[in-house]
């Protein structure tokens, strides 16, 4: 049997991420699964509630501007243990590869 390809990714400009909980099996209780959110998908979250709350909580900084926050996308890949959520400036397909999830965020490619 081959292996399955993925996607090799690089997020740049990185202001947030989380990578873990929920997996497939309770996908349901992830506060974007009433939008369409389903497994084994990578999405591109538009009006991000994620990047407004960051915004919102940076807004004690002194040099706060909301303005700073329009760079950024929010961006979901949800796999079979895993989901990960980040918040950068820009995400770029680098090719194909044949790590598993857990391994493939880990990693910094060049």
């Amino acid at each position: 049997m081959l292996p399955e390809r993925t996607a090799v990714l690089r997020f740049e400009h990185v202001l947030f991420f989380k990578f873990g909980w929920p997996n497939e099996e309770v996908i349901e209780v992830h506060e974007l699964y009433p939008y369409g959110l389903k497994w084994y998908g990578f999405y591109v979250v538009e009006h991000s509630p994620l990047i407004r709350e960051i915004a919102e909580r940076n807004s004690v900084h002194p040099n706060h501007k909301r303005s700073h926050f329009d760079s950024f996308y929010h961006y979901v890949i949800t796999f079979h243990d895993e989901t990960l959520a980040v918040i950068a400036g820009k995400a770029t397909v680098l090719g194909e590869g044949e790590l598993p999830a857990g391994k493939a965020v880990t990693d910094n490619y060049s």
